[in-house]
């Protein structure tokens, strides 16, 4: 191989950042392009990268072995933090334990934050034991891309047990091109309600995920207050397209109507998600259903940064009047109290603070109608309560005002 090219790696140079390697060329992120890999370069290769603090990732494409020492380096290495290995069905990547080898060098450092593996489709081109257990002691990954592998349920559901545990950093989780089905939504429902769940993007395109299945993804999300994008596009495999069987009305009304902003009562929609920005259908028909308008005005809602403003807003549009009564309390001797109204009161002044930014863009509700609606429930409240009386401490009867 170019010994220019391994000066580089040995000197550090801070220009050099992904390197990528495969038996017949080796090629950096800069263009390059080397010749053949002469035997003992990975050797050579290895104890460099070892000591180079610049890199920053590592593809690996067809390498047939001989790598012992290199993920010695891998092992040693603390700058590379993204890991790509495309196995593009090659089964000789598996045969000589090559993609088993770099996977365990990094159980070692647990640098890694940045995981994809690409298009192992077949189920000897990658042993999924290998990958959970590499997954497990990954415990900095951000990002897991997992394409085209034939991940079925079964291999999807333990490897959500794998990152169902310490994983709190797992942000981004790509899974598409995939055989996904009813069962492997419901893996997902687990790792989506997880108390620890702290992931943003799901990327399930491409699967054969039917309405069913995008049901259940979607009450996973009463309990989420973690993901902000969903891309179910190409669901099923096979659709017609831009006639997506996932998209129908029954799957609108459950992201619209339970998910987003359940109307049941005050307390549902303060309780509904106001997260989740994005769901792509793939589809622009969702403009043209009446739950489906009704998503994408919920969405667009959703992105206020402050979400307990996106309550307060939910609540003002789908509660214009509200029932006084049930925030009532009652004291020690059975008797109505007054100490709610004040919390009413500022909740109303919350109101104002959540629409004020809205007001010039003409939301539904503006500062009068608030301001009405504040007073309407003073005056509720007034018209309500008893006469107040006051215990006479000296003889405890109760007495007149006056």
């Amino acid at each position: 191989m170019s010994k220019k090219t391994l000066q580089r790696v040995k000197q550090n140079d801070t220009t050099l950042k992904g390197l990528e390697l495969c038996d017949d060329i080796i090629s950096f992120r800069t263009g390059e392009r080397l010749g053949q890999f002469a035997k003992g370069d990975y050797d050579v290769l290895g104890a460099y990268v070892g000591k180079n603090t610049n890199l920053k990732q590592l593809h690996c494409g067809e390498i047939s072995g001989g790598i012992a020492n290199f993920c010695d380096g891998l092992r040693l290495n603390t700058s590379i933090k993204a890991l790509v290995i495309n196995v593009n069905n090659v089964d000789d990547i598996v045969d000589g334990g090559v993609l088993q080898k770099i996977l365990e060098a990094y159980q070692e450092n647990d640098n890694l934050t940045f995981l994809s593996i690409i298009h192992a489709y077949s189920p000897d081109s990658i042993r999924i034991d290998t990958v959970n257990s590499a997954l497990q002691r990954y415990t900095n990954l951000e990002t897991l891309n997992i394409t085209g592998c034939g991940l079925s349920p079964e291999r999807l559901s333990s490897m959500v047990n794998a990152i169902s545990g310490e994983h709190n950093k797992l942000k981004h989780v790509r899974l598409p091109n995939n055989l996904i089905q009813f069962d492997g939504c419901r893996a997902l429902k687990s790792l989506l309600e997880g108390s620890n769940c702290n992931i943003q993007f799901l990327d399930l395109s491409n699967n054969y995920i039917y309405s069913d299945g995008a049901i259940v993804i979607a009450s996973s999300l009463l309990k989420n207050r973690s993901l902000r994008t969903l891309d179910l596009h190409g669901n099923p495999r096979g659709s017609p397209l831009g006639n997506p069987i996932t998209l129908n009305d029954g799957v609108l009304h459950v992201f619209s109507n339970r998910v987003l902003c359940n109307i049941s009562s005050i307390q549902q929609t303060y309780s509904s998600n106001h997260t989740l920005e994005d769901v792509d259908f793939g589809s622009t028909r969702v403009q043209q259903m009446t739950d489906g308008k009704r998503l994408i005005s919920l969405l667009e809602l959703n992105k206020g940064s402050n979400k307990g403003h996106v309550a307060i807003k939910k609540i003002l549009l789908h509660h214009p009047d509200f029932d006084i009564e049930q925030f009532y309390q009652w004291d020690s001797d059975g008797e109505r109290s007054l100490k709610a109204l004040p919390h009413l009161i500022s909740w109303y002044d919350r109101a104002k603070e959540a629409v004020a930014d809205d007001e010039a863009r003409g939301f539904a509700v503006n500062m009068n109608q608030i301001e009405i609606r504040k007073l309407s429930a003073i005056y509720q409240f007034a018209r309500d309560m008893p006469v107040l009386v006051a215990r006479d401490e000296s003889t405890g009867v109760r007495g007149g005002g006056g």
